[in-house]
């Protein structure tokens, strides 16, 4: 009877240990070499640099270009403010009027006088101050200088903005109060023709409106200060 019992007990103890042994291997096999694994937030993986990355400190963190990622939430970027313009050289008061506002200068003098065809040709073959980029202005010119024009100018359709001439307060008289006759301001053909319309053109005088392009009306040039 004791024997039996004995027999028993190792018998228990022989499948104890096997558990034991089993349930050992199983753990080994779960981690590899016993080091956390990639998954579980080690940031050294074999091949990373173990340097936080612009998005966990926001930072540069050496190897960043500066400029802005596609997503748009780098702020060390390379773009560089303009700088003021040389109206000494770009819009000088003996010959342009500046428009600092728009960006423009106008050309100061007297006004000319001719077909839309010779304007367009005359102010692209001018050359004042040096510059040879003088341009016939666009509709939306004169709405940019005259300043307080109704709805239908700015539906584009004939109609009124503010004037430019004479005791007035408006935008234009601001910039060319030195004028002295209505004739060295600003007025007639723009470079734009009406819709469905290839003989009219838009000019300004007194009215935004059309105007065959065989008259003879006032016109003046511009160039754009980058």
């Amino acid at each position: 009877m004791r024997l039996l019992k004995s027999h028993t007990v190792l018998a228990l103890l022989g499948v104890l240990g096997l558990f034991v042994i089993a349930l050992g291997c199983s753990n080994d096999g779960g981690n590899g070499s016993g080091d956390s694994n990639d998954n579980g937030g080690d940031t050294n993986n074999g091949s990373d640099t173990g340097k936080p990355d612009d998005s966990d400190t926001g930072k540069n963190n050496g190897s960043d270009t500066g400029k802005p990622d596609d997503s748009g939430r780098d702020t060390n970027s390379d773009s560089v403010p303009s700088g003021p313009v040389d109206l000494e050289t770009a819009c000088n008061s003996s010959w342009g009027v500046y428009d600092a506002e728009f960006g423009v200068c106008w050309r100061r003098g007297e006004v000319f006088k001719d077909t839309w065809y010779q304007a367009l040709e005359a102010c692209d073959d001018l050359v004042l101050g040096g510059h040879s980029d003088w341009i016939l202005p666009t509709r939306q010119d004169f709405v940019n200088l005259l300043g307080g024009c109704d709805d239908d100018v700015l539906q584009m359709r004939s109609g009124y903005c503010d004037t430019c001439f004479g005791n007035v307060d408006s935008r234009c008289n601001s910039l060319f109060s030195f004028a002295p006759t209505w004739t060295h301001i600003p007025r007639g053909w723009t470079s734009e023709t009406v819709k469905d319309r290839d003989d009219v053109a838009w000019k300004s005088n007194v009215q935004i409106a059309g105007q065959l392009k065989d008259m003879n009306i006032f016109f003046t040039c511009l160039r754009r200060v980058k």
